[in-house]
């Protein structure tokens, strides 16, 4: 008894077994994917391998059964198979031989099978294919030519299906600043912003063809170009002081394959520098999230020019900024606890070096009153005076700090080289506090009570559009750090801000659905704590862009 069980699940597990095979291998036959390359004697198709001079054989038109179990029985039959020549052409080359590409087969019941092939020297290939499929997808997979998937539907009867292809090329750029020396960054490639080129069916617009990291060598070789087409070469050459990123168009003219392509970089018209900051000094263990924050500022204007919090040390421990106008700046680094700062001098042309040496920083305790001696909400205590807060503010380590519901905000990490610092609230008058910091000890500035603010700007309009509306903001101007970009919109009627801080501000106006603007710069002072501006709407483009394809 005990054997007849073991027998019966023994043909159990064999049935499981047998069935599990069939289902794989039905699974791996539907899956939409090309398998290996084509084998001679598949039943499917049979490429012919033979040279031909011209297309003058005639073969007998047939109709596929509808039937699909007779149309696989007529697969044996070689005049019931269909007979297809695929020819390759392309505008700006005479042949397209050894063009490889793969041909799927799409079976009425949704069955797929694949096939590779290559054209011969006519840029043909040619095939018989079983009637049991009814249409086909030819996708070019060649690194020397590019064309988009073509989709055919077959017919009865010998066909001839022409797709137009595009030669890809390798272009050699070599590139020398105009003193000889070679220009080692980084290049990128795409096409003509005039006439974009589509390279793939996922970047309709053109499409990023190389983007060569700082290397060894001033030649760098561009793959996958398509022919007959401008091209647009930039070299981000800002890495040198002095020095710009260029670009530089190409016309199609003066491209062919393997051709090599020479530059010159000139000198930039504004020569700038460069920073270079030494963060060695900076705490950092791997695998521990302690973030350090760089905060550079030009003097000059009190305008801060970068501001990067990162939970990573750069390359050698390094960060470099480039592009700077010649000047006096501030370098202050932040992290957690410490704080380093430093003064340099950047001149034109040159790589300025600097280490700042971190250690424990200071902090600043205040209590922010209204006129009516109620504690702020949201007000703010800040370190830059060039700063336009946007509100509700968000604390920064180093920089900003926000009060609380009692008015009460704490600064961590500040310079002790700091002298002044800065208390604002919405609606009130921003103002500047003596302090005497110290390393590690935390500087109480008791209660500040600040004033209402003053300013006011009245902005009329006319000429406005009966069937438009208008964007008017108030913000910052582009010398000072933070934005302030209160906004109002309007059909042509005035627009007020009032209860804003006396300081510059700039005054825009624009279409509310996008498009040109008008910039009027507006100063407040004591004395003339309100202004009026005119702006006269019809300057402004006639159409927005937003609205072009709806009219």
């Amino acid at each position: 008894m005990r054997d007849r069980t073991k027998l019966r699940l023994l043909v159990i597990v064999a049935a499981l077994s047998v069935a599990l095979a069939l289902l794989s291998w039905g699974w791996r036959t539907d899956r939409d994917e090309p398998p290996q390359a084509h084998q001679d004697g598949d039943p499917s198709i049979e490429w012919i391998r033979r040279e031909r001079t011209a297309y003058t054989e005639k073969l007998p038109d047939v109709t596929a059964p509808d039937d699909v179990s007779e149309q696989r029985e007529a697969t044996a039959a070689t005049d019931d198979r269909r007979f297809v020549r695929f020819v390759f052409t392309a505008q700006h080359s005479a042949t397209v031989s050894g063009l490889q590409f793969r041909l799927k087969l799409i079976e009425r019941q949704a069955r797929v099978e694949w096939s590779e092939a290559v054209t011969d020297d006519h840029g043909a290939a040619e095939a018989y294919i079983s009637p049991r499929f009814s249409n086909c997808e030819v996708i070019v997979v060649d690194d020397n030519w590019e064309a988009k998937r073509v989709e055919h539907t077959f017919t009865a009867g010998q066909e001839e299906l022409r797709i137009q292809v595009h030669p890809l090329w390798k272009v050699h750029v070599v590139a020398h600043y105009d003193d000889g020396e070679p220009f080692l960054g980084a290049i990128s490639v795409s096409s003509d912003a005039q006439t974009p080129v589509p390279m793939d069916e996922s970047d309709p617009q053109g499409t990023k063809l190389a983007d060569a990291e700082p290397r060894k060598t001033a030649t760098v070789t561009i793959r996958r170009i398509r022919g007959a087409r401008d091209i647009r070469v930039s070299f981000r050459a800002n890495v040198r002081p002095g020095y710009d990123s260029y670009h530089e168009v190409v016309s199609a003219a003066q491209i062919s394959n393997d051709v090599t392509l020479h530059f010159t970089i000139p000198r930039s018209k504004w020569p700038k520098g460069n920073l270079v900051v030494d963060v060695s000094d900076v705490p950092f263990t791997p695998g521990v999230d302690r973030s350090w924050t760089i905060e550079i500022i030009q003097l000059e204007t009190q305008s801060r020019v970068l501001r990067q919090t990162s939970l990573r040390l750069p390359i050698n421990r390094k960060h470099v900024k480039n592009g700077l106008r010649p000047g006096s700046y501030q370098v202050t680094i932040v992290s957690g606890d410490l704080v380093a700062s430093e003064t340099i001098e950047i001149r034109d042309c040159e790589e300025t070096m600097c280490a700042p040496k971190l250690a424990i920083g200071a902090s600043v305790v205040v209590v922010i009153l209204g006129d009516t001696g109620e504690g702020l909400v949201g007000a703010v205590l800040y370190s830059l005076p060039s700063l336009y807060v946007d509100y509700p503010a968000a604390p920064i380590e180093g920089s900003v700090a926000v009060s609380d519901g009692d008015g009460k905000a704490v600064l961590h990490g500040l310079s002790p080289n700091l002298g002044h610092l800065y208390v604002e609230a919405r609606g009130y008058q921003p103002q500047e506090v003596p302090v005497v910091l110290a390393p590690g000890r935390t500087c109480d500035l008791g209660r500040v009570t600040l004033k209402p603010a003053r300013g006011r700007i009245t902005v009329t309009v006319s000429n406005a559009q009966s069937d438009c509306s208008y964007s008017i903001q108030c913000r910052a101007p582009a010398s000072a750090a933070g934005g302030t970009k209160n906004t109002a919109v309007t059909r042509g009627e005035a627009v007020e801000f009032a209860a804003i801080p006396v300081r510059k501000y700039i005054i825009l106006a624009r279409h509310a659905d996008g498009g040109g603007n008008i910039a009027i710069p507006v100063e407040l002072t004591e004395e003339s704590p309100e202004q009026m501006v005119e702006i006269d709407l019809s300057q402004l483009p006639a159409t927005p862009r937003s609205r072009l394809g709806k009219d």
